[in-house]
């Protein structure tokens, strides 16, 4: 029987914020295949922000695959826009593809426990595919069949280059989510204003960070306990074109704008009081 499979992408790397991707595809297909319920795989899809540079490590196997991903851009922190599409994209496939009687939903999400039921509804039959310690307890019990996965763990070799390279600070989840919401505050109108006009004060920065990246003062604390530190090492090793100076964050344009122009000044007052000097040793003469 020929079924579509949907993969939650973000479930299977356990969250955005530390993706792991010690999984296989390929293992989940062959134990898909080993099933009775599935003889052949009609379509895939994978949702996920794939302009993500961490989910690269995955483009090989997509390709191999053949399966179609989906490029998904989270508008809201607080709902994740990768599911709706999936669920979305699944009620329209089982209304236009009557032919399709097996789904297989792969995530451990418990808001898929809706769309379970929903497919039901339609005559449908839902095969769930996930983490054993890590599946919805309902979403289990709605799913016709259950079929679990490895749990993947990082590998010890990948745990101690980590500890021990003092080179690789940049490619850290803190250290690219970081640049990121830089970049972002360089394109924000009202942020850039404030970076044009004498920039913005190191504690609104760090609001900011806190307020973007979750756990940012925990993760950051480990390469540097203060803050400034931290940002010029981000700064020095990419093209933002910002800089720290007074405890503000500023552009560098600016910066070096507002140094020609102090320096235009002090030039001008200088040549006002050479004229002075003069015009009293004139008018001093007898």
């Amino acid at each position: 029987m020929s079924i579509p499979l949907f993969y939650d992408i973000e479930n299977l790397t356990m969250g955005r914020s530390n993706p792991n991707l010690n999984f296989s595809l390929k293992q989940i297909q062959t134990n898909l295949e080993q099933t009775t319920l599935v003889n052949k795989i009609a379509i895939q899809c994978a949702y996920a922000d794939w302009s993500d540079s961490r989910l690269r490590l995955l483009k090989n196997e997509i390709q191999e695959l053949g399966i179609e991903a989906i490029q998904i851009f989270d508008y809201s922190h607080k709902r994740n826009a990768a599911d709706m599409q999936l669920a979305i994209d699944v009620m329209e496939l089982a209304q236009s593809r009557p032919t399709l009687q097996v789904f297989v939903i792969v995530s451990g999400d418990g808001a898929f426990a809706a769309l379970a039921k929903k497919l039901h509804e339609y005559g449908k039959t839902v095969i769930g595919c996930a983490y054993e310690g890590q599946i919805n307890r309902i979403l289990k019990s709605v799913c016709d069949r259950f079929i679990p996965i490895p749990t993947p763990q990082a590998k010890i070799e990948e745990i101690q280059i980590n500890e021990v390279s003092e080179n690789n600070n940049l490619n850290d989840e803190i250290f690219i989510m970081t640049q990121k919401v830089l970049q972002d505050i360089k394109q924000n109108s009202e942020q850039a204003n404030q970076l044009k006009q004498g920039g913005i004060p190191m504690p609104q920065i760090h609001q900011i960070l806190i307020n973007r990246i979750p756990n940012f003062d925990l993760k950051r604390e480990k390469y540097s306990s203060k803050l400034t530190d931290f940002l010029k090492e981000i700064l020095e090793e990419t093209d933002i074109c910002l800089y720290i100076d007074n405890n503000k964050l500023i552009l560098k344009e600016m910066l070096t704008k507002g140094y020609n122009i102090s320096s235009n000044k002090n030039q001008k007052a200088r040549t006002q009081f050479n004229s002075s000097s003069k015009e009293v040793v004139v008018t001093g003469k007898p």
